[in-house]
C-alpha cells in the first residue's frame, strides 16, 4: 500500500483529504453521530451515512418534481396518483449533478450534514461513483441474465425488465447478514492489508500510546513497522488502555506531519476465522502439518479422512484458529510446499506405502481396522491390536503385508485391500 504524506496531521489528531473522510470534523463526530459510528468499522459507517444522504437527496428531488407537476396541472395540493408517478420516475442511480447540487443547498440535506457533521461535496462524489459502478454492473449482469434464457424470448424480456426495475429502487439499509458478507468481501479484496495487534512488551520505546496501540501488517514490505488506527476512525480509542480489535483490515496508509507515525484509514474489524476460508487463495496463507490431537477421523458425509490443521497468515506467520481439512489435501499441500527442497532422495529410499504421499491411506487403513469406517467391519478379526497402529509407523514392508492379510480377513470386497496398500 502506498503511504501518503499528510501535512495536516500530528501524532494524535489529524483531518486530511487523503483519508477520504466524509466528515467535516472527524475527531469530534464519532461520539455523537449514529451515522458515523459502526462497531464493525469505518466501511459500514460510511455506507450508512451515504445511504442516509442519498435518501434525503431523493426525497428533496421528488418533492420538487411533485410540486412542479402539481403546479403545471393547476392544482394547489399534492395528488396521490401524481406523487406515485413522480416517485417512480426518479432513478437513484442516475441523478444529475445539478439535481444533487441543488439538493445540497436544501434544508433537509443541510440539516442532515450539520447534525452528523457530514461533508456534502464528498458525499456527492460518492453518488457519482455509485452511478458509474451501477452502469458497469448493469452492462455486465443484464446481458448475462438475457443470455441465460436466450431460448425463451418472453422469459428473457421478463427477466431483463425485472433486473432493470431493481436499478430504479433505492437500496435498503443492509441487514446483519449482508453486513457480514460485506465485511468478508473487504477481507477478500484487502487480504494483503490485514493488521494484527502487537502484543504487549514488543514495542518498548516511544510514548505510551505508541507502545500499547500498535499493529503489525501482514504485508512483507511492512514487516516490523508499527501502524496505528487513524484518529478519524470510529474504532479509534482516546484511552490507550481501551480494548481494541485483534485483527483489522485497512484501505490506505497515511503518514503524519512529523513523519514518525503511520496511520491506517478506513479500518474494519476482521474475524480471524474468515482468513482461512475467505483468503484461501492468498499467498500469505500457509498451513501447518495435521495436528495429532485431536487425531484424524473418517467423515462419512465427506467420504474422506479429515484432520485438523493450524492456518498461519502473513509475513509474521500468525497462528489462526485450527480448522478441519481433508487429510489428502493436507498431504498434497505439504508435498507442493516441499517440492523445491532436497527430500527427493529420502522419498525414493522409503518403502512404498510409508512415504509422505501415502499418509492419508495409512490413516484410512488404521481407522478401517479399528472399525471406525464401516459399521459392519468387525475389529475383532484383527488379533493383534498393534496392527492398527503399525499402519502409521515406518516399519518394514513385511508388516504391511500382515496388514493386507488382516484386511482380507474382514470379508471386504476382493480388491479393497489391494487398493488401500
Amino acid at each position: 500500500r502506498t503511504v501518503t504524506n499528510n501535512d495536516n496531521s500530528d501524532a494524535d489528531s489529524c483531518s486530511e483529504d487523503e483519508a477520504g473522510t466524509i466528515l467535516e470534523n472527524p475527531g469530534s463526530a464519532k461520539n455523537g453521530s449514529i451515522l458515523y459510528y459502526h462497531e464493525d468499522g469505518d466501511a459500514l459507517a460510511r455506507l450508512r451515512a451515504t445511504g442516509a444522504y442519498i435518501h434525503t437527496v431523493l426525497s428533496y428531488i421528488r418533492s420538487v418534481r411533485a410540486a412542479k407537476t402539481d403546479s403545471a396541472a393547476g392544482k394547489g395540493g399534492k395528488n396521490s396518483a401524481n406523487a406515485v408517478n413522480v416517485n417512480s420516475a426518479v432513478n437513484p442511480s442516475h441523478l444529475s449533478k445539478s439535481d444533487v447540487a441543488a439538493a445540497n443547498e436544501s434544508t433537509g440535506v443541510r440539516t442532515l450534514c450539520n447534525a452528523h457533521r457530514l461533508h456534502a461535496p464528498t458525499l456527492q462524489r460518492i453518488v457519482e461513483l455509485r452511478e458509474q459502478l451501477q452502469d458497469i454492473s448493469a452492462s455486465v449482469l443484464l446481458p448475462a441474465a438475457a443470455n441465460a434464457n436466450s431460448s425463451a424470448t418472453s422469459s428473457t424480456s421478463t427477466n431483463t425488465a425485472s433486473a432493470k426495475s431493481l436499478l430504479d429502487v433505492p437500496l435498503a439499509p443492509p441487514t446483519a447478514a449482508q453486513e457480514l458478507a460485506l465485511r468478508q468481501l473487504l477481507v477478500s479484496g484487502f487480504c494483503d492489508s490485514i493488521a494484527r495487534r502487537v502484543p504487549l512488551g514488543i514495542i518498548k520505546t516511544g510514548p505510551r500510546r505508541r507502545r500499547l496501540c500498535a499493529y503489525y501488517s501482514s504485508h512483507p514490505s511492512l514487516q516490523d513497522i508499527p501502524l496505528y488506527i487513524h484518529p478519524g476512525s470510529n474504532l479509534y480509542k482516546s484511552d490507550p488502555t481501551a480494548n481494541l480489535p485483534e485483527f483489522i483490515t485497512y484501505q490506505n496508509l497515511v503518514r503524519n506531519q512529523r513523519g514518525d507515525c503511520i496511520y491506517m484509514t478506513c479500518v474494519s474489524v476482521v474475524n480471524p476465522l474468515w482468513l482461512s476460508s475467505v483468503a484461501a487463495d492468498c499467498p500469505l496463507l500457509k498451513w501447518s502439518d495435521p495436528i495429532l490431537s485431536p487425531a484424524p477421523y473418517f467423515d462419512p458425509h465427506a467420504d474422506a479422512v479429515m484432520s485438523f490443521v493450524t492456518p498461519r497468515f502473513g509475513v509474521h506467520s500468525w497462528d489462526l484458529p485450527a480448522m478441519r481439512r481433508s487429510l489428502m489435501e493436507c498431504v498434497r499441500y505439504s508435498l507442493n510446499s516441499n517440492s523445491n527442497s532436497n527430500n527427493s532422495g529420502e522419498s525414493l529410499g522409503t518403502p512404498a506405502g510409508l512415504r509422505k504421499e501415502n499418509e492419508a491411506y495409512r490413516w484410512f487403513a488404521k481407522l478401517l481396522l479399528e472399525g471406525n469406517v464401516l459399521s459392519n467391519t468387525p475389529s475383532a478379526n484383527v488379533k493383534t491390536p498393534a496392527n492398527a497402529a503399525s499402519a502409521l509407523n515406518k516399519v518394514p514392508l513385511t508388516t504391511l503385508k500382515d496388514l493386507k492379510t488382516a484386511l482380507n480377513k474382514t470379508k471386504l470386497q476382493g480388491g479393497s485391500a489391494s487398493m488401500i496398500i
